[in-house]
């Protein structure tokens, strides 16, 4: 046993009600207006790349619990990733669904993309 005051543990959830449970993360990406015209009329070489940001959001909110220490797996229900292109940039939206004991507020974090954890433009 550890001798620490406050040590860490994983949340022992066995004893509370399974509740329907929602959360939502939003972001910006940050793009040169010549990237967004690229991305709007299909010249990006590599191919569209919000269908792609779509499959990671959603891969991501799955792998969750091996990104963040003593997260709960939980059965995800639903991932919801949504793209709004603008002029200088792409708003990102992703919304998680679950019905368990423990909540879902950390997946849509990890579900909406980003470049790196710099800020800046593309």
């Amino acid at each position: 046993m550890s001798e620490r005051s406050n040590p860490i543990k994983m949340i022992d959830v066995s004893g509370k009600e399974i509740v329907h449970r929602q959360a939502e993360a939003t972001g910006r990406i940050n793009l040169k207006g010549d990237t967004i015209e690229k991305i709007r009329s299909g010249e990006i070489e590599k191919g569209d790349p919000l269908p792609a940001a779509e499959i990671a959001c959603i891969l991501a909110v799955k792998k969750t619990p091996d990104i963040i220490p003593l997260c709960h797996p939980i059965p995800v229900t639903s991932v919801d990733a949504e793209f709004h292109v603008a002029d200088n940039h792409i708003e990102a939206r992703c919304r998680v669904t679950a019905d368990y004991k423990t909540g879902s507020r950390w997946r849509p974090s990890w579900g909406w993309p980003r470049p790196s954890s710099r800020s800046g433009t593309w």
